[in-house]
């Protein structure tokens, strides 16, 4: 078996001096890396020189489509979550590129000097691309006015796609009114950010069916109905009036 010989997505062996080798992937291993998603590759050893070493370096190159020539990644500290001497690698998810050809060099080295390198080869899958997602209008009444969201034009070798609608609250907490294959969502909005003049952060995933998925922000103004708010109104009287001091 030579040393630099390439091996298949979900692992590949290399002998290290008297030491073996088998790095394999642990997670995010299917026939394409999933950007969404960590990718996780573990060496293990076995063989007489493994507790002799004492340094790992890795390195990650990629290209793009069908461009021949390689390109060095020099920022691994911002894909990579584990350390360059550790002898696992983590990558940040939505760090690698969409539709790319990556190879991932480690060497293995003892303090006499004595090393070996293995490569590891994957490709990424790409979310879906060239679509819209818009509403129907730009603003309307809380639980009063119904909006229609939809998206067109995403394209993706992965089918089905997937669309899952949803907004951030005012108080910063995500909610899920639609997921599904439906690419049009209707309903009504609760109210927006009265800080932000009733600014509400509508965000749909469109997901392909390896799990890659894009994010569409929209931002709706949806403001305070006058009954809405002297509902409300009511509330914060009713719960004032019931207050006991003690």
């Amino acid at each position: 078996m030579l040393l630099n010989q390439q091996f298949t997505l979900v692992d590949y062996y290399f002998f290290f001096l008297k030491g073996f080798f088998l790095h394999s992937c642990a997670q995010n291993c299917e026939r394409q890396v999933i950007l969404s998603s960590r990718l996780i590759l573990e060496t293990r050893c076995t063989g007489l020189l493994c507790e002799k070493i004492d340094f790992y370096t890795w390195s990650i190159k990629y290209r793009e489509n069908e461009d021949p020539r390689w390109q060095e990644i020099t920022n691994l500290d911002e894909i990579v979550l584990t350390y360059m001497n550790s002898p696992n690698l983590v990558t940040a998810q939505g760090k690698l590129r969409g539709n790319a050809t990556y190879q991932v060099t480690v060497s293995g080295e003892t303090s006499q000097g004595h090393s070996s390198i293995g490569t590891y080869s994957f490709v990424t899958n790409s979310p879906p691309i060239g679509g819209t997602c818009k509403a129907d209008k730009t603003q309307g009444k809380a639980l009063e006015t119904n909006f229609v969201i939809n998206c067109i034009g995403w394209q993706d070798d992965d089918l089905p796609l997937k669309f899952q609608f949803g907004y951030n609250s005012s108080d910063g907490i995500e909610m899920i009114f639609q997921s599904g294959n439906s690419n049009t969502a209707t309903g009504k909005l609760p109210v927006g950010d009265p800080a932000m003049d009733y600014k509400l952060d509508v965000r749909i995933l469109v997901v392909d069916a390896l799990g890659s998925s894009v994010e569409v922000r929209i931002d709706l103004k949806v403001s305070i109905t006058r009954g809405l708010f002297s509902f409300l109104h009511f509330l914060f009287n009713l719960q004032a009036s019931n207050t006991i001091d003690i």
